[in-house]
């Protein structure tokens, strides 16, 4: 994954989050046939998974600094 890009132009931070990445994960198994003839369990395998993340970035900004993005911002203090 990429970092988020973070410039700093007069009082102006802008940030930019970089473009989601997708993966597409193939995975194999043995056959039940040949665990048999190994003499393995067959093992119960997930036949699709999904998992979405997120990036998190924390920022001390001093005050008169305007913070600019175009993707959702959370602030805490």
């Amino acid at each position: 994954m990429k970092p988020h890009r973070v410039t700093l132009e007069g009082n102006v931070l802008l940030i930019n989050a970089p473009e989601h990445l997708n993966l597409e994960v193939g995975t194999f198994r043995r056959e039940f046939v040949v665990s048999q003839i190994l003499g393995e369990h067959a093992r119960a395998e997930p036949r699709s998974m999904s998992s979405t993340g997120s990036q998190l970035l924390y920022l001390r900004i001093p005050s008169g600094v305007e913070v600019q993005s175009k993707n959702p911002i959370t602030f805490v203090e």
